[in-house]
């Protein structure tokens, strides 16, 4: 090949390098070791030990909660004990698992309704489960009062899943 050749395979090399590059600003939380694309609009905090984000209108919550570390837990055993919870929910109907295809890293959904506590109003909640290749687990869940998530959400949540990443 001649320089001019290799000249053009590095400078092919070296954009498609920059085309993957994400600058997207992240949030980073510290206390469950992940970070996410921030999402616009939305009110990051913590509630109960969990990372919460909050829509703009406060309707719907997305939580991130990072798993106990157990490098030999297989995900047929997380995704029975995840379940065995879920159904613990009082008036709980849970379907699922199912694969998720384009997270960051391996993943299942559950979808549920379930009555909160002193409450007589059932919500809904996303409950996904990922799995990072240092064997330790995230749940991400999104609950609502609504009938469902709406795009709005849906896109949020979805953004969440593709980006979010182990930290050390």
């Amino acid at each position: 090949m001649t320089r001019a050749g290799l000249a053009l395979v590095a400078l092919a090399a070296a954009a498609c390098g920059d085309s993957q590059r994400d600058d997207t600003p992240r949030f980073t939380s510290a206390e469950d070791a992940f970070s996410v694309h921030e999402l616009p609009g939305w009110t990051a905090g913590r509630e109960i030990g969990t990372t919460t984000f909050r829509s703009p209108d406060g309707r719907t919550v997305i939580a991130v909660r990072r798993g106990a570390e157990t490098p030999d837990r297989t995900p047929v055993d997380l995704l029975a004990g995840t379940e065995k919870v879920l159904r613990g929910f009082y008036r709980a109907q849970v379907d699922g698992p199912f694969e998720v295809e384009g997270a960051s890293m391996r993943a299942w959904r559950f979808e549920l309704t379930f009555v909160p506590n002193e409450r007589t109003i059932p919500v809904r909640r996303r409950h996904v489960v990922m799995l990072a290749p240092s064997g330790r687990a995230f749940h991400v869940m999104a609950t609502t009062s609504r009938a469902g998530l709406g795009t709005f959400e849906t896109a949020a949540f979805e953004s969440i899943l593709k980006s979010l990443r182990e930290e050390a």
